[in-house]
């Protein structure tokens, strides 16, 4: 996943609500996972805030739109519906 790709985006926008931060939710992400070795389980929230950004993004310009830091638009919801799965478990 690309940075600067993601803060040019439409993704960046619809998610910010046009609005310029410093820090998308693919920022946070990457940072997350950078300091912590690229272990996915320990940036839950960031993945999710990416999650929720990247279907916000799909229910805005539709399925078929594409973005470099969104996984295409039935696989985030299948991840979604997992994650929520995994989560009631515990």
């Amino acid at each position: 996943m690309s940075l600067q790709s993601c803060r040019s985006s439409v993704l960046f926008k619809v998610c910010n609500h046009g609005m310029f931060i410093s820090h998308s939710p693919a920022d946070g992400f990457q940072d997350c996972l950078a300091k912590h070795s690229y272990n996915e389980s320990k940036c839950r929230a960031q993945v999710d805030a990416l999650y929720d950004c990247c279907n916000s993004f799909y229910s805005r310009y539709g399925d078929e739109a594409k973005s470099a830091s969104c996984p295409q638009a039935n696989l985030l919801r299948l991840k979604m519906k997992q994650r929520t799965e995994e989560a009631s478990k515990r």
